[in-house]
């Protein structure tokens, strides 16, 4: 059977040009290894995504990550000044929420391994680090977790969302070593109430002994 290679595509005004190259296995090949190397070098330099422990572990691999939300917000104190007026003194920040969607599917035993990660990150008191590609966010805890299997996505991908709250630790408890209880520090344990000496006690010096003790 006799016919052109290629369809006669006039050149006219408004006509694009056609080229007029046949397309070989000899000149496929390489697009396809310059298409891999470009695809791997592409994974290769993705940016991370993840939840990290302060150590630098990931707290569970899911298959994917769906969506992340963040928020933070601020108060501003007011005070009222005259003529029913207000002013304001102050601004202080609020501790950060974020929301992780992951995306579990590959296997059953993946899935409950990823649950019971999540679930044991939840329950604990530990910091997290929540890294994306334009921030990393860190010192969150777990508040919440909830998941979902929808059938129109598919009966084996599993939905996750995590919740997050930023926990800021700014007071410090300081402790001191005596070798015997009268050498400590005073401490103060709370409301007190002067109480008078007993009948009969001598005050030296003429000045008046008070004893305080602690209301609990």
């Amino acid at each position: 059977m006799s016919g052109t290679q290629f369809p006669n595509v006039p050149v006219a005004p408004g006509v694009p040009p056609v080229r007029r190259q046949a397309l070989t296995l000899a000149g496929l090949i390489p697009a396809l290894l310059l298409t891999d190397v470009l695809f791997g070098l592409q994974e290769l330099f993705r940016p991370p995504w993840g939840i990290f422990t302060e150590g630098g572990n990931p707290v569970a691999i899911p298959d994917s990550f769906v969506e992340m939300e963040f928020r933070k917000d601020a108060r501003i104190s007011d005070y009222p000044t005259e003529q029913g007026g207000f002013e304001s003194y102050d601004k202080v920040q609020q501790p950060y929420d974020s929301r992780v969607r992951f995306a579990v599917w590959s296997t059953a035993a993946r899935r409950i391994e990823f649950l019971q990660a999540i679930d044991a990150a939840q329950n604990s008191l530990s910091l997290f680090i929540i890294l994306t590609p334009e921030a990393s966010y860190g010192s969150a805890n777990i508040v919440h977790y909830d998941y979902r299997r929808v059938q129109q996505r598919g009966v084996n991908i599993l939905e996750v969302d995590v919740w997050f709250t930023q926990v800021r630790i700014t007071a410090g408890t300081q402790f001191s070593e005596t070798k015997t209880p009268e050498g400590a520090a005073q401490q103060a344990g709370g409301q007190v109430q002067a109480t008078t000496p007993p009948a009969g006690a001598t005050i030296p010096n003429g000045t008046v002994d008070v004893t305080i003790e602690s209301i609990h």
